[in-house]
């Protein structure tokens, strides 16, 4: 009896998570399907789209390709889109240029047809972000820790409204605790796969917003504060530290 107990407690947790896990998606969903398009989505969208098109990554500089190329990937499978008057190359187009563009884009082929794919693959960095909280909160401190921590995100005002939207702003936060996440257990196990995955998290992060690189000395001070403070005497200190700093420039 109290095996079967213990596996209907088993069973209802998972039901709770796959849940809360639904609601967030739905929410996402909702979200992208009813609003109108923010100032920054139309030039976003069509750069995505222009840089699997031709690789042209004169358009919208300013920001690294990887959401873009994520959100735009659900129009290389549509047959009849009209293309952008914007030509395949290597020119730097001017900011005015690309929004005129971008919203060009977005009218010609039905605003709808274009944007709501865009932002639900887009999504899927939320979504991403979501499974990473619940994994990390379940490892540091446990599964309830870990339940309570997704209930609050599924809720999350702030990341129901950018969850869905074609902006680098969630890439980052996905990316940037991907980064976290895999450093924290390559402290636990030091071992090349786990710094090659370290190194893979870095680049996405990187990929997702000039701004990230903000990150780095964050995180090279916590990695070495952490050797100091509570690894102190597990080796000599000095050797400690040094292959900190070497594998953190690795």
């Amino acid at each position: 009896m109290e095996i079967a107990g213990e596996q209907v407690k088993k069973g209802l947790y998972f039901v709770g998570v796959f849940l809360l896990f639904g609601l967030f998606t739905f929410q996402l969903w909702f979200h992208a399907v009813r609003t109108s398009a923010t100032f920054d989505e139309p030039a976003h969208t069509l750069a995505g789209h222009q840089h699997w098109l031709c690789g042209d990554y004169g358009i919208n500089p300013e920001h690294p390709p990887l959401l873009k190329l994520l959100a735009a990937a659900p129009l290389n499978f549509q047959t009849t889109l009209v293309e952008s008057k914007a030509e395949c190359g290597t020119r730097l187009v001017p900011k005015s240029e690309m929004f005129g563009l971008g919203g060009e884009f977005l009218t010609s082929n039905g605003t709808d047809s274009v944007l709501i794919p865009a932002r639900l693959s887009a999504a899927l960095m939320s979504l991403l972000l979501a499974a990473l909280l619940f994994l990390a909160t379940w490892n540091m401190f446990g599964k309830w820790e870990a339940f309570v921590a997704l209930a609050i995100l599924a809720f999350e005002p702030n990341l129901i409204a950018h969850g869905s939207l074609v902006t680098t702003d969630m890439a980052l936060a996905a990316t940037a605790f991907a980064a976290a996440f895999a450093l924290y257990y390559y402290v636990k196990d030091p071992t090349w796969a786990w710094g090659l995955i370290v190194g893979a998290a870095f680049g996405l992060m990187l990929a997702a917003k000039h701004s990230a690189v903000i990150f780095i000395p964050v995180f090279f001070v916590i990695f070495v504060a952490d050797a100091i403070f509570f690894r102190k005497f597990e080796t000599r200190l000095p050797n400690q530290i040094l292959r900190r700093v070497g594998a953190f420039a690795g």
